[in-house]
């Protein structure tokens, strides 16, 4: 969902609440399109299933540097361009820093496509409603809720740990 997010906000299209009513014909063609490729993509591998699950057991030492050049090169036709290859270079480098030091990497992209619009609803509360806009019955249930997500997995923890020591 965050990459067809992304791919909307990329070609100019605002996804949001009046998508529907703005673009009712995209919206059609998409969800035809969806339908068709799990059909077609059903049938091909139900055919292919044999030949693909052999690509299992190629070596990742021969595997590795044909994705690399596949994704430099998929990198450069988007706009023939050598400082789209530079970003492949540098958002995989990103990636790969993150893996290591264990940051989210999904949550990181989905900041990414929907901080724009999360800047500007943001302001159009404090314009509406003032700085205690969060007091509002919508906003403090999404702001509780928020913040026991956030916390289900040390309080989780916390009760573990302290069932183990009694």
């Amino acid at each position: 969902m965050a990459l067809l997010l992304g791919a909307f906000v990329l070609v100019g299209l605002k996804p949001g609440p009046l998508f529907l009513e703005e673009h009712l014909d995209i919206a059609f063609r998409l969800a035809g399109t969806v339908i068709f490729a799990n059909i077609i993509g059903a049938a091909a591998l139900l055919l292919l299933a044999p030949r693909l699950a052999e690509l299992a057991f190629i070596r990742g030492s021969i595997l590795g540097p044909l994705v690399l050049v596949l994704v430099v090169i998929g990198g450069f036709l988007g706009s023939n361009s050598m400082w789209d290859v530079l970003m492949v270079f540098v958002f995989g480098t990103l990636g790969y820093v993150m893996k290591v030091y264990k940051y989210n990497r999904p949550a990181m992209f989905l900041g990414f496509v929907l901080g724009a619009m999360g800047e500007r609803y943001f302001g159009l509360a404090l314009r509406t409603h003032g700085p205690l806009f969060f007091l509002r019955p919508i906003s403090l249930t999404l702001f509780v809720g928020t913040i026991l997500v956030l916390l289900s997995d040390p309080l989780r923890a916390w009760f573990a740990r302290r069932k183990r020591e009694s």
